[in-house]
């Protein structure tokens, strides 16, 4: 298996030993034989310049969970896992040691019968205090690895941190529980050298994964330490039970019981154990999101169970907010046509002209002519004349000689157009109440906007599509 590297140089040599586990070869991204899988590793802003269009461009990529690759960049990327399936692919370290393998195998195998308990310690080199970054960092791939031996998904996450300074915390803990799933006791610590201590705890006795340093981890069972085979990180075989779908570089599926390599040669192979479905990182990050959370909670915080009291608290304030703004605007509502009522300086006659749109204003006048503003209006009183029975209103001082000039403007208009009764009917008069309707309108924008940005609220909420990770990852308080 010809596998490519996309990382910062000194990221590289961690790299090309996960590459010998996991059985391939590094070889250049532009090499001639082929590359049939990308290998990532980073930060959040390289893999965002590269993961997505390696994808779409149809290549086979896997990604070194780590916390500076950040949630966000997880989450992100399950559309694309979902629009490209089997194409992106997460590379657990942990997973693909030897010893860790075979402990999985001995588990599956209940040998040692069923799982009473998880405890594992880490100890790094430095302290006594420590960022607490650094405990994140290790506690995302300790997380998968729990999840890893235990076989199940945990439901409640409780973190917390002592010896908290100004120069960092002493200890961090995380402990996970859940249903049909043992409980797991994780705790880091910066004293010593760096080491590393899993026990699992069985109602047949008891099996220790111990790292020293930078070392292989070993596995000892009931004080009996297992010889591991050199060959032991390898694929884990078809029919063995902790072997997922066959699934070729390119994606497709073939069934279980398939050797992989069929009749095209080494063209498909078994993936690596250590190499998993894109949704086995984004379990992980949720775990370590929990953890961040209930730090900052203080408390317990619960996966999946959370999320539906969220959802109904959300739904809850929505309605209430709603109902509120509804009740407002129409007690809003009566207040305004009772105002409107009661406050109004025009009378019957100004109302009645404005409401069929017979007033002229001073503003569609240009001196005693009429100009293209008013020349509409009068277009507009000529079609409604006879079916409206309102006086044609001129605003202005009837004494002042421009008014005298304008109304007889008007009246010539009528008479041109053959309307009867056109003088009778024009009468120049000052208008009342033109602050007041600008008011009133202003108040009734006022009173229905809230209700609007309500309802527009509502209907982006229905109307924006799902970025799909209701499905595949639970929601945190």
């Amino acid at each position: 298996m010809n596998i490519a590297l996309i990382a910062a140089e000194s990221l590289r040599p961690r790299l090309r030993e996960l590459v010998l586990l996991a059985r391939g070869q590094v070889v250049a991204p532009d090499a001639e034989a082929g590359v049939d899988v990308t290998l990532v590793s980073g930060s959040e802003a390289s893999a965002k310049a590269t993961v997505p269009a390696l994808v779409r461009q149809g290549q086979a990529v896997w990604v070194v969970p780590e916390s500076v690759l950040g949630s966000e960049f997880v989450y992100e990327q399950i559309p694309l896992d979902d629009e490209y399936p089997h194409q992106l692919r997460a590379i657990w370290p942990l997973r693909l040691a030897a010893a860790v393998m075979e402990l999985k195998r001995q588990l599956v195998d209940r040998r040692f019968g069923a799982i009473l308990h998880l405890q594992m310690e880490r100890t790094t080199s430095g302290g006594p205090t420590f960022f607490p970054e650094i405990a994140h960092a290790a506690w995302l791939q300790d997380a998968d690895l729990l999840r890893y031996l235990a076989a199940g998904d945990y439901k409640r996450v409780t973190a917390i941190h002592s010896g908290l300074s100004s120069q960092g915390i002493t200890t961090a803990s995380v402990s996970l529980n859940g249903d049909d799933v043992p409980d797991a006791m994780w705790a880091f610590r910066a004293v010593g050298s760096p080491r590393a201590e899993l026990t699992i705890t069985t109602d047949r006795g008891a099996a220790v994964l111990a790292w020293e340093g930078d070392a292989s981890p070993t596995l000892t069972v009931n004080c009996q330490l297992v010889a591991l085979s050199p060959d032991s990180p390898s694929p884990v075989p078809p029919h063995s039970p902790l072997a997922g779908p066959i699934v070729s570089l390119t994606g497709s599926h073939e069934d279980r019981g398939d050797t992989g390599l069929g009749e095209s040669g080494d063209d498909r192979r078994v993936l690596p154990e250590g190499v998993t479905a894109w949704g086995e990182a984004v379990r992980a990050f949720d775990l370590l999101d929990a953890a961040r959370r209930s730090l900052l909670r203080k408390r317990t915080v619960e996966l999946q169970f959370e999320s539906t009291s969220e959802r109904s608290q959300f739904k809850t304030h929505m309605t209430a907010v709603g109902c509120s703004l509804l009740l407002l605007t129409i007690l809003g509502w009566i207040g305004l046509l009772f105002a409107g009522r009661m406050l109004d300086p025009r009378d019957t006659q100004q109302k009645q002209s404005e409401n069929a749109g017979f007033v002229f204003t001073s503003d569609q006048f240009d001196g005693p002519q009429l100009n293209s503003h008013g020349r509409e209006t009068m277009t507009e009183i000529v079609e409604n004349f006879g079916r409206r029975s309102a006086t044609i209103l001129i605003d202005g001082d009837p004494s002042a000689a421009e008014s005298v000039e304008r109304r007889a403007v008007v009246v010539r208009e009528l008479e041109s157009a053959k309307l009867d009764n056109g003088e009778v009917r024009t009468l120049v008069r000052p208008l009342q109440g033109v602050w007041f309707k600008r008011g009133m309108l202003l108040a009734w924008v006022v009173l229905f906007l809230p209700l609007g940005v309500m309802l527009a609220i509502q209907l982006l909420i229905g109307v924006t599509p799902s970025p799909g990770l209701s499905a595949r990852r639970p929601l945190l308080e």
